[in-house]
């Protein structure tokens, strides 16, 4: 298994993991009432903010994990392993991810005309960036196991 294919796997693991998370702080904070009110939205906004920046910082301390990792393991330094083929099947994930994602808020813009409320869209908005970055990362891992 190549470093990219690698980095990919711990990509789609850290993503599940703090998608879940998301999930479930959003779900409680929801039962509790916290986006109730005439501010609820300014309050979900706030909190998904938060949400984004962890989401960045995780992400970023995960590729340097296992930057690090994979340098002290074999001595080789992972920068010298990106090849064309890595950028092609980069750019593959990040097609498949901005057309999953697009799906998803075409979606969301069908649920506010059918008469979803606003809440539920701007869920449905983070699902459809969740979805989207777990179909691009698929996406590179199918390319990664068909040989590119």
């Amino acid at each position: 298994m190549s470093f990219s294919e690698r980095t990919v796997w711990a990509e789609i693991m850290a993503s599940l993991i703090f998608i879940a998370l998301v999930v479930w702080y959003i779900q409680t904070s929801y039962v509790a009432g916290a986006f109730d009110g005439p501010e609820g939205l300014q309050r979900w906004a706030r909190t998904v903010l938060v949400l984004i920046v962890i989401g960045i910082v995780v992400a970023i301390v995960v590729s340097v994990i296992m930057a690090i990792a994979y340098r002290m393991i074999t001595g080789e330094d992972p920068d010298d392993l990106v090849d064309e083929r890595d950028r092609q099947i980069a750019a593959l994930g990040w097609k498949v991810s901005t057309i999953a994602t697009g799906i998803g808020i075409v979606g969301m813009v069908i649920g506010l005309a059918l008469g979803l409320s606003a809440l539920a869209a701007f869920n449905a908005v983070l699902a459809a960036c969740a979805l989207g970055d777990i179909s691009g990362n698929a996406a590179k891992l199918i390319a990664y196991r068909r040989g590119g």
